[in-house]
């Protein structure tokens, strides 16, 4: 606020375009003072539902289909599946929890939920994906889709770290509390810039020796820059191939560097003089605009956000549609953040939840018809 960004009471609502651009306290997922995601919220309340079956130490492996229709899926059962307090993992076929190969069918449709990693890496073992692809490895094309793996983005950032010449206090409800989102240049719609403040040292190697340090991690999040993901292997077990592409635009550098200017600046604000004793990183090396790119390029990281590699459109790139069905084949969905044509500028827990219940109204209203 000193150096003249507006207070935000809420990020998400905080009035008509107001609550977009500004700094204030991030609002999380919280109830009866405890942290909640998506394995408390939602499957673990589910468990004793006879319709839910939980398998774990599974691995997906292929899709299965009956001509251009899925209709089920392959997995190995890598391990004994590990016992879940207060439910019994039902086997109504007697062998398939056993470690080997086995098979599911479904009634209606085959929902793909995997993230921006796995589910495309299953897609294209499956034969869906960019003809020439598959054919590297043998895989019969099931549906010529090129944009599979395609467009695989992130947020990213880095970190500056000021050793403290207090000691500080311990963070209320998580290590990131306070933000700033902004705008690189004016006119943009949303924030591309985000400016987050940790109560601990970024870089856990300098952290050892300087325990009483805290970090502000501007990071791009509109970034233009694509990676993509792709098969190693035929073997199903094998890891996929990915490419990031953090920052292989330039524009995207140049805006990180902008990022750690705007850090600097919060750093020598007075409200923090009483506080600040030495900049850790990246040091008195990093002045110039060639030596933070530098520093950039060596020291970003992923917000592990990632998003976009089957993305939704109706273009000869897309990978589903907008109800999130996959092109070229009937009764299959993806529904993660995968299908994001572009990341959203906030962090996306929210985001991918909402896309779940959105398809799950999609999936229920079919059932009615």
């Amino acid at each position: 606020m000193e150096l003249g960004h507006q207070e935000i009471e809420d990020f998400n609502t905080d009035g008509p375009r107001r609550g977009l651009f500004g700094t204030g306290w991030h609002h999380i997922d919280v109830a009866d003072g405890k942290r909640q995601g998506a394995l408390a919220a939602y499957l673990e309340p589910a468990l004793t539902r006879p319709n839910l079956t939980l398998r774990t130490s599974a691995q997906t492996t292929r899709l299965i289909f009956d001509g251009d229709a899925c209709v089920g899926a392959e997995y190995v059962q890598t391990a004994e599946p590990t016992e879940v307090p207060g439910r019994t993992v039902r086997d109504t076929s007697g062998s398939a929890t056993a470690p080997g190969t086995h098979t599911v069918r479904a009634t209606r449709e085959v929902i793909v939920a995997g993230g921006a990693i796995e589910s495309p890496k299953l897609l294209l073992l499956s034969g869906i994906g960019n003809p020439d692809h598959l054919r590297e490895f043998g895989i019969p094309v099931r549906a010529a889709v090129p944009g599979v793996g395609e467009n695989f983005h992130n947020h990213v950032l880095t970190g500056l770290m000021a050793e403290v010449s207090q000691e500080l206090p311990p963070p209320a409800q998580n290590l990131s509390e306070s933000a700033l989102f902004l705008a690189s240049q004016p006119g943009l719609p949303a924030p591309d810039l985000q400016i987050a403040f940790v109560h601990v040292p970024f870089d856990v190697i300098v952290g050892q020796s300087h325990p009483n340090t805290v970090s502000i991690l501007p990071g791009v999040v509109r970034p233009v820059s694509r990676g993509w993901i792709r098969l190693a292997d035929r073997d199903p077990l094998a890891k996929p191939l990915i490419n990031p592409n953090y920052l292989g635009d330039r524009w995207d550098l140049e805006r990180m560097v902008q990022g750690v200017k705007i850090a600097r600046d919060i750093f020598a604000t007075s409200a923090f003089k009483p506080w600040y004793k030495q900049e850790l990183q990246p040091g008195p090396g990093a002045v110039t605009d060639d030596e933070l790119r530098t520093f950039v390029k060596q020291k970003s990281e992923s917000y592990h956000h990632q998003a976009g590699s089957c993305r939704m459109g109706i273009d000869d790139l897309a990978v589903v549609d907008p109800e999130l069905r996959v092109h070229g084949v009937r009764g299959l969905r993806v529904v993660d953040a995968s299908v994001m044509p572009a990341v959203p500028s906030g962090n996306c827990h929210a985001a991918i939840v909402m896309i779940a219940e959105r398809a799950a109204d999609l999936i229920k209203g079919e059932s009615r018809v």
